[in-house]
């Protein structure tokens, strides 16, 4: 009998698969690898979690392996699950989870491609006294953005060892959930000034409700949205109310499934973050033809070219911030030019169309530059 064809194989290592960018780029990443021959498998810390319904729909197998409280248990399940699939990349998809790839590679002779997805010194300070090794052990890093690659060189990494897939976006899925019907009450004859975001203190959404309270002195019509929830929901509604913007200058929406709807019906879009890598929202907001003004956070101003389809605005001047955005809010055909050219960027450098082959072809880099020659020949294949 005739030996079918070995396959390559890949298994994804995900902290959770909760709603977040993160997770969503996990889902794409899984679905392109699938789509291209390879076989994958997600390998998660913790279960029933929104996207794990959406990688099974898909046919992802998704295995659990957080069941212990030890992360020396949890480690060691994860090594005796992958000395089963024998994986030739243990890809890890956050930065946390590099070490689980780092360690569970020495064991089963995969590659370890550990992930950098926000800012690296946002990373190093979150992990404490283990960030560096987070960032050391793997035998790759894949950053999301090129200012995330060079921090890290700078850091003292070999270039040669890191490596930049940037976000993508699925256009088509897109499009069709922002054709259905939007849920939310939202009264009529606003400009609307949107952003999706978790409700953590790097996304800096006290200072979108300051700029937002600004505009409204010039433009009174204006509302601003906020999608998404987290742990300071409660401190910004007060900002809101001391700002003046409660009842009807700001909406809370809290976690929001239908954010393609959403911002489809926006008018422009707001990001404010002091720490990012590659901001899916950005993507989003483009994708929708939505103008966006942003704050130079991680790889923003290669994804916004400034004058563009948006402006990007340095991290304190908030008083560029109002001018921008007020500026956008009373030019509506500036709006639609700005919008019009975010979305042919989005249709040309950031599809989800094209991310199989270049997933396919970091991986034929990764296994040249660590000289791996089966591995090399896999991924022709």
């Amino acid at each position: 009998m005739v030996a079918s064809p070995e396959k390559l194989r890949v298994a994804i290592i995900a902290g959770t698969l909760g709603f977040g960018g993160a997770e969503k780029q996990l889902v794409y990443l899984a679905n392109a690898l699938a789509q291209t021959g390879i076989e994958v498998r997600v390998y998660c810390l913790t279960q029933d979690e929104p996207y794990e319904g959406v990688l099974r729909k898909e046919g992802i197998t998704v295995v659990w392996f957080g069941q212990s409280g030890s992360p020396i248990l949890r480690v060691f399940a994860l090594i005796n699950l992958l000395r089963d699939f024998r994986p030739h990349f243990i890809h890890s998809a956050h930065f946390y989870t590099n070490l689980y790839a780092a360690i569970a590679s020495k064991f089963t002779g995969g590659v370890a491609i550990g992930s950098l997805r926000s800012d690296l010194e946002y990373e190093l300070s979150a992990n404490g006294f283990w960030g560096p090794w987070l960032l050391r052990l793997p035998h790759v890093i894949l950053s999301n953005s090129y200012a995330a690659r060079q921090r890290a060189i700078t850091f003292g990494l070999n270039p040669a060892k890191v490596f930049v897939l940037p976000n993508a976006i699925d256009l088509h899925a897109y499009d069709r959930q922002a054709a259905q019907t939007f849920l939310y009450c939202l009264p009529e004859g606003r400009i609307w000034i949107a952003t999706v975001s978790r409700l953590i203190e790097v996304k800096r959404l006290d200072r979108f409700l300051r700029v937002l309270a600004r505009v409204r002195q010039h433009v009174p019509t204006v509302g601003g949205i906020i999608a998404g929830d987290g742990r300071l929901r409660k401190l910004l509604e007060q900002q809101a109310t001391d700002l003046g913007l409660i009842p009807d200058g700001v909406q809370f929406l809290g976690h929001c499934e239908a954010v393609p709807a959403l911002l489809s019906r926006m008018d422009v879009f707001m990001l404010t973050s002091d720490h990012e890598g590659f901001p899916n929202g950005l993507l989003e907001a483009m994708a929708a033809g939505l103008p966006v003004v942003t704050t130079p956070a991680g790889d923003a101003p290669k994804v916004v070219q400034d004058g563009i389809n948006g402006f990007v605005v340095p991290h304190e001047d908030e008083d560029v911030f109002v001018e921008k955005v007020t500026w956008l809010v009373q030019h509506p055909q500036l709006r639609q030019t700005m919008g019009t050219m975010g979305r042919q960027m989005v249709e040309t450098s950031y599809s989800y169309a094209n991310l199989g082959k270049n997933v396919f072809d970091l991986y034929q880099r990764i296994a040249h530059s660590l000289n791996l020659p089966k591995v090399v020949a896999l991924v022709k294949a």
